[in-house]
Order: C-alpha cells, then structure tokens, then sequence
C-alpha cells in the first residue's frame, strides 16, 4: 500500500482561533521572556540526540500535539522528571497556562512549539518519541468542515514515521464520527496497531491519563469519551519524507484492498453497537412503520388460505 505523501496534500488548517482575551502583565512577561528559552528552533537543524535538548537524566522524548489547557503535559512532566516533553499548542492562552506551570512547578522538562504541531512532525527525525498524545482534538462537526480535521491518514503516517518501534500513540475523543474517521484514516497506515483487547480498554482512562478540561466538559454534557491507544509496529518501513507542503491536492483516492478495509467487530468504537453505548440508539427512521403498510394483512384462520371473493 502506498502511504500518503505530505508533499502532495495541502494542509488545512486544523485549529480555531490563536487568541483569546487580553494577558496579564505576568503572562505577558513569560511569553517575552520565558517562552524563548524553551521554545524549539526548528530553523535549526535536528539534535543528533533529542535528549540533549534537556538537561541530564532525559532517557526519551515524548510529543503532545494540541495540549489545549496543559493539564496532561504538565501532570506528565511532574510525575516522569526523567522525560522529556514537547508540547505543541497554537492557542496564546494555552500557552501561557503551561508557561506558569512551568514557572511555579520549575519544571525543566518541557519544550513547547507555540504553533502548528505537524511542522514539529516534519521536523524530527524517524524513530525519535517514544509517546504521542493526541488528545480531544478540535471535532469540526459540521460536514464541510470535516477535511480540517487533525486526524487525517496524511498526520496518522507523520506520527509514525517519528515513533520509535513499539512507541505508542494515545488517541482520546467524546465525539463518535471522529472515532469513525480515525480508524477509515488507519486503514492506510498499517504501522499503527490498535492495542485493545475487550471494549473496557477503550471505555476506561488508564491511570497514568489525567483528565483534562475537554474530557470534563464532555462528561458534563452526558458525552461519553474514548480513549484509544495504538502501537507503532516493530517492523521498519519506507517512509516519505515530509516536507512543507506544496502543489495541488491529488484526488485520487488510495487503493484500499478488500483485506485492509476497517471491518468493525462487536466491541469497535466505530461499531453501531458501540455508538449506541456513547450516544444511545439510533432511531429505525420510521422503517418498523414501512414495514407495516407494505405487508399483506393477516389471513382469516377460517378461509384457509383462500379467498371467498365475495364483501
């Protein structure tokens, strides 16, 4: 199969909004003056080690795109102080949110991207994070804008490309059509294995999973989240590299053989028993009432079968 190259997608953008409301004098001053130390060159050229980007003790790098709040950064680089962070994040507010965490935790484990999280993609080298982390990802609801959304076979295939074999990629939505566009986007990255074995792994945080503001939010408003996790295969395929993206789009849709096609199973997120679960039963759209006014009415027991003909 071949794989998705970036050079021939152009890409959308994926995120709402850059600012919000106005900073304080305080968050003004760590985005002049701390953000600079810790922010990635990426005009520079890649570390031969990413560790050497943290002080010693740094045994792997893990990437969070999108980390929204900072809520899941922060409370990983507090409880794994002999790993390194890259957080990636457009939005000013998130920004100076982990800024003071930073700050008031002294925390020296965290590098941060204050942009788009697929030019850092482009940037690492193959086989250089150990862990990824996608978590409630912009949804994009409305059906045209649903090409905006993060989680294309395009950004599925960069993430595995820099994954290390038997690196992990945590996966988490309250949104049960973007569950179905993660795994049609999966089909074309066979390097990404989905590592549940009953539906209790996907309908259950782990406990080294923080909640964030977007998981609460949905539980507040009766969504039930997902949480998926996948495994970046042993094996070493050939990988395009990604460059920025130029030229047109190609609409040619990529071969998808009858074996490789997504064929949910009973516990599937993509499954319709499984949606039922997160957002309760579909309705049979009046099919029950179709069924009615289409078929014959009961037989008479007396007529045995036949008409008499007669009123």
């Amino acid at each position: 199969m071949t794989h998705p190259d970036p050079d021939d997608i152009i890409e959308l953008r994926s995120f709402g909004r850059r600012h919000g409301r106005k900073l304080s004098a305080r968050q003004t001053g760590l985005l002049e003056h701390l953000l600079p130390t810790l922010n990635l060159n990426l005009d520079a050229p890649v570390p031969e080690a990413l560790t050497s980007l943290y002080p010693p003790g740094a045994r792997e790098v893990w990437l969070e795109i999108g980390f929204g709040g900072g809520e899941h950064l922060l409370w990983q680089a507090q409880h794994n102080p002999n790993v390194g962070l890259i957080g990636c994040e457009p939005f000013e507010e998130g920004v100076v949110k982990v800024l003071t965490g930073i700050e008031d935790n002294h925390l020296a484990n965290i590098r941060l991207w204050p942009d788009d999280g697929r030019a850092v993609l482009r940037w690492l080298p193959p086989a250089s994070i150990a862990r990824a982390f996608v978590l409630f990802p912009d949804p994009w609801p409305k059906k045209k804008h649903q090409k905006r959304r993060l989680l294309s076979a395009a950004t599925l295939t960069m993430i595995a490309r820099v994954l290390k074999p038997g690196g992990t990629l945590r996966i988490g939505t309250d949104i049960p059509d973007y569950v179905r566009t993660i795994f049609m986007a999966l089909a074309e990255v066979p390097q990404l294995h989905w590592t549940a074995r009953s539906a209790a792994d996907w309908r259950h945080r782990p406990s080294d999973w923080p909640q964030t503001r977007y998981e609460q939010k949905a539980h507040r408003e009766g969504r039930t989240s997902c949480f998926l996790q996948f495994e970046r295969g042993v094996a070493a395929p050939h990988f395009p590299t990604p460059r920025a993206p130029t030229g047109l789009p190609d609409t040619t849709p990529p071969p998808c053989p009858a074996s490789r096609r997504p064929r949910p199973w009973r516990g599937h997120p993509g499954s319709r028993r499984c949606k039922e679960i997160m957002t309760g039963p579909a309705p049979n759209c009046g099919s029950q009432q179709r069924r009615s006014r289409t078929s014959p009415p009961p037989r008479d027991p007396g007529s045995r079968g036949r008409s008499t003909g007669k009123q």
